[in-house]
């Protein structure tokens, strides 16, 4: 199923993830940023590329990597 830069901005902060102050207004890309849950936990980042109406399935792929999650999982976030 495709997914455009759109659908996947809005899942992601559906889900906790800002966009990180230090990313401007130029480029092609946005950084997405979660705060730690819990002590000891790291900041989740994820880079999503901008105006994109299909992101290729090889992006998908590095991206669910940065997130941590599976497809199904994004597919759920996309449907909440």
């Amino acid at each position: 199923m495709p997914i455009s830069s759109a659908q996947l901005i809005k899942a992601v902060e559906g889900h906790g993830y800002s966009q990180s102050r230090g990313t401007g207004k130029k480029g092609t890309h946005r950084t997405w940023k979660r705060s730690p849950a819990g002590p000891g936990q790291l900041h989740q980042t994820v880079v999503i590329p901008l105006n994109k109406r299909d992101i290729p399935e090889g992006t998908i792929g590095s991206i669910l990597r940065q997130l941590g999650v599976d497809r199904a999982t994004l597919n759920s976030w996309m449907a909440d």
